[in-house]
Parts: structure tokens; sequence; C-alpha cells
């Protein structure tokens, strides 16, 4: 009979043992032994109902002489990964023999990319000198569905110094007016 650690671990706390959540799966499978001397003094009828179909199925396994394993419990995520490592080994085993499943592979269309804000920016930028304010107006007009509130932050972030750091970028200001040099 297999059983989990958290089975176990709730079965003894009701049967009285508060550090039960601390023991290895060692300590707890030797108290599995004991099990039929602990419950000799305890009456079933007064634990939760959860645990005392366990606790009588556990005793009379011992009874009958077989064994009871602890299990891990295993989350979806230890699920996943086990059938990640499955595929692969399935994967080899299938070159190794010569018998190779072909994989459908779906090309992503490639969608036309649009011109971007900082594009935008630097178009601005290149047709004459421009101050911030008036960026902002081309890209709320080209962007209306955009945030102001973003667009402003990132013409201020943008002009000149990000331009200049992260493009390289020579931008000349003007009283107040900004040009791509």
């Amino acid at each position: 009979m297999e059983v989990t650690k958290k089975q176990m671990v709730e079965m003894f706390e009701e049967l009285g043992f508060a550090t039960a959540g601390s023991w290895s799966n060692s300590q707890i499978q030797s108290r599995i032994g004991k099990l039929p001397e602990i419950c000799e003094d305890i009456e079933i009828d007064t634990l939760d109902i959860k645990v005392v179909p366990l606790i009588e199925t556990i005793l009379k396994k011992i009874k009958k002489g077989k064994k009871v394993t602890i299990t891990e419990e295993v989350s979806s995520g230890e699920t996943e990964i086990k059938k990640v490592k499955k595929a692969k080994k399935e994967k080899k085993a299938a070159k190794k023999t010569g018998v190779v499943k072909k994989e459908k592979k779906v090309k992503k269309e490639k969608k036309a990319r649009k011109v971007g804000v900082i594009a935008t920016i630097i178009e601005s930028l290149q047709k004459k000198a421009v101050t911030r304010e008036d960026i902002l107006k081309v890209l709320i007009e080209r962007f209306p569905e955009r945030n102001i509130k973003g667009m402003t932050t990132t013409v201020k972030c943008a002009v000149p110094s990000y331009l200049q750091r992260k493009m390289g970028l020579k931008i000349t200001e003007i009283d107040g007016k900004y040009k791509i040099s």
C-alpha cells in the first residue's frame, strides 16, 4: 500500500504527534510500524473522520503483513518536467533505432512591422528641429490608441539622452528644439 507523506503527517498529528510535520520519511515509516501499539490506547471514534478510514486500512495491511510505503507528492510543475524528460528519452531512443517521428513545424506568418514610437521620434528629429511638445503631438496623431502619459514619459526619456546613449545618434539642441545632426 502506498500513502503520501502529507496523509501520514495529517494522520499522526491527529493521533497527537504535533511534530509529525517535521519528521523525515524514515521516521514516519518507523512510526507506521508502531501504529497498532499507538492505536491501542486511543479510541478511534474520537478522531477526525477524515483520518479514521486511513488508520483502519493501514492497521489491516499491517495485520496481513503487507508493507505500507510513503510516496512523495508530485506538484504539477514536477509532472510537466517528467513529461518533458520522458519525451526527450523517447526522442533519443527513436534516433538510435532509426525511427524518428517528423514533427510539424508551424511557420509563423511574418506581419509587416509597424513604425513604433521611437522610430517616429527619430523620423521627426530628422525632418527639422522640433520641441518635445511637437514630437508628442506627432505621436498622439499617429498612435491615438496609446496612453498619452506613457508617450510623454518616453519623449522625455528618449530626447536626447536615450537616443544619444543607446542609439548612437548625435542630437543638437538650440533654444529647446532638438534635431539630429
